[in-house]
Formats: structure tokens, C-alpha cells, sequence
């Protein structure tokens, strides 16, 4: 239902509620901001007037009968709930989840760690994936922007390591040997601290006090600096100090950097031949994934394009279904 709705259209059905904001007007009445959603899209609605003993709580993660009114506002489609109520509707029946199969691709992302050749990077993948395995099936890859579903998270590794693959060949085939291995790693563990940044039932996805006071690049950098270490403990003929050194800052940097800006998030800026790409790779599936789901999602203002991005500050074009 939601996904198709349009400007000036009336609307009743079955919804789980994804975000909740309460708020108060100039005058004093309460009323909500709710996100809500289903398998088609999501829509950013407010109910006038919130009543918690007339409408119920109302929580995040809530199925929800409701009629709506849309209109738009600022270029963004919106919605005006009239009635109101919660609903037996079992939420999983609602929730948007991979058009792949969990379980097949993240058996093919242990495939590119199992093919590893450098000892240090392949043994601190495995560990990681190892000890956050069930949580990286399950979470998200981002709370709204790209991939915000179950099983998003390791559906975007799984895409950027397809992508890796004929772009390290050319790069290495027609300029420079570096690290195939390093670029994969990154990959595969750049957004792994999400496991503990979001909590999620499978429903609904929020951060978690941890996530907000200690982000995922922050987390991961602690997981790999300390593993490597460990490592070292226990091979150190494996390697001199220094080449250890130099191994295990190129493992920390591909998290650290990943981001690419320091106003991103990242302490540092790309700064290996292995960092640019993972970034790289990294923006072209996350771009594409969000513009993705705005064009499958809810239609804009203008006639033909998806509703505008707010991050990007532009619209998609439409594309005819297949």
C-alpha cells in the first residue's frame, strides 16, 4: 500500500510502525511523527491530537490499522493519519526483507575469506565472522539510507565483493600489484561493528547505547587492532616486528578510512591503493542501493521521477517494471 501512494490519495490498511517521535504544538496538544511501513515502501505520517489512553502506545516495532491522507510537503510525500488502531497482523508479514537468498550469499562471502593468502588478514576475518556470525545475517546495513532491512548488511558486502573482483583484476593486470586480499577484508569487515551498533528484532532497527557513544568504524578498529595483536602473541616468528606493524596498521586503516571524509565519520582519509577502492566500491553500491530503493519506493511530485532524496537533493527517474 504505502509504496504506491500518491499526492491527494486516501488510503487504508495494515502498517508496522518504523520510527516514533512524539511532539507537543504551540498549544499544547500532542501529537505524533510516524514512519510507517510494509513490504511496498514507507511513509513519513503525523497523527494530530495523540491521545495514548483513545490511541494506544503506539511503539516502534507496532502493526497498526489505519486510514491515511497524503499530501506533499517541502517536495517529500507525506501522510495524514485519521483512524488509528493496533493490529493482530503478525509484524514479519510486513517487513521488506532481501531479494536474495541469506544464507547462499553469505556462504559465498566464507568463500572469499577461505581463499585468502595472507595468514594475519585471513585469520582476523575469520574470527570476526566467526564470533558475530548470526548478527551479521540478520542486521541491517544502514537505518534508512541503503539496505535497512534484515540480512541488508551482509546483502551489501555480498554486492561489493562482486563488484571487487573485476575491478582488482584490472587494476592489477594493467597498473599495480597490491593486495586483492586487503581489499576484500576490507569489504568484509568495514561495516561488521554494526552487528553491536543497531539492535534488531527483525523488524524494526534502531542504535543501541553503545552504538551511539562508540560508532561501528570505532568498534571494528578496536577489533582488528586487538586481534591482530593477539595474533602476533602467537606466531611471532611469523613476521618481524616491523613488518607485523606495517600489516596491521594497513588492516586498522582500511576501517578507519572507509568512509572516505573526515566529516563522514572517518579519522583518516583514504591512503592505500586497497583504502581508495574499498571506499570506492563501497560508495557505488550504497549510492546505487539508496537511489534503488527510492525509485521502488514512493513516487515524487514530478510525474515520472521518485520521491527526492534528502541527502542527495535530488530525484530518481522512474523505471517501467519488469
Amino acid at each position: 500500500m504505502l509504496g504506491t501512494l500518491k499526492d491527494g490519495m486516501q488510503a487504508a490498511g495494515v502498517a508496522l510502525i518504523l520510527e516514533r517521535k512524539e511532539g507537543t504544538t504551540k498549544t499544547g496538544n500532542a501529537y505524533l511523527d510516524l514512519a510507517l511501513g510494509d513490504k511496498s515502501g514507507s511513509l513519513d505520517c503525523k497523527l494530530w491530537g495523540y491521545i495514548p489512553e483513545l490511541h494506544g502506545p503506539l511503539k516502534q516495532g507496532s502493526v497498526v490499522n489505519v486510514t491515511i491522507t497524503t499530501s506533499t510537503y517541502n517536495g517529500q510525500l507525506q501522510g495524514k493519519i485519521g483512524t488509528i488502531s493496533l493490529s493482530d497482523v503478525d509484524p514479519t508479514s510486513l517487513v521488506k526483507g532481501s531479494r536474495f537468498n541469506i544464507d547462499a550469499i553469505g556462504s559465498e562471502v566464507l568463500s572469499y575469506v577461505t581463499a585468502f593468502t595472507e595468514p594475519l588478514t585471513k585469520r582476523i576475518a575469520e574470527e570476526l565472522l566467526t564470533a558475530h556470525w548470526l548478527k551479521f545475517l540478520v542486521v541491517p546495513a544502514a537505518t534508512g539510507q541503503h539496505n535497512n532491512w534484515p540480512g541488508g548488511l551482509v546483502e551489501h558486502v555480498w554486492s561489493m565483493c562482486q563488484l571487487a573482483t573485476p575491478i582488482i583484476d584490472h587494476y592489477q593486470t594493467k597498473y599495480k600489484k597490491f593486495s586483492k586480499d586487503k581489499v576484500l577484508f576490507g569489504i568484509i569487515i568495514h561495516d561488521l561493528g554494526k552487528v553491536v551498533e543497531y539492535d534488531t528484532d527483525g523488524i524494526t532497527s534502531k542504535y543501541t547505547p553503545e552504538g551511539i557513544l562508540v560508532p561501528h568504524i570505532v568498534t571494528a578498529i578496536g577489533w582488528v587492532y586487538s586481534r591482530a595483536n593477539a595474533w602476533y602473541l602467537k606466531n611471532p616468528d611469523a613476521m618481524t616486528m616491523g613488518e607485523f606493524v606495517k600489516e596491521r596498521n594497513q588492516l586498522v586503516h582500511l576501517v578507519a578510512s572507509h568512509h572516505g571524509k573526515e566529516e563522514w565519520g572517518s579519522p583518516v582519509k583514504p591512503a592505500t591503493l586497497e583504502a581508495i577502492l574499498l571506499h570506492q566500491i563501497d560508495m557505488i553500491d550504497s549510492k546505487f542501493m539508496h537511489a534503488l530503493g527510492l525509485i521502488e519506493g514512493k513516487p515524487g511530485e514530478l510525474e515520472g521521477f521518485s520521491e527526492k532524496s534528502w541527502t542527495e537533493k535530488t530525484s530518481y527517474m522512474l523505471y517501467n517494471a519488469e
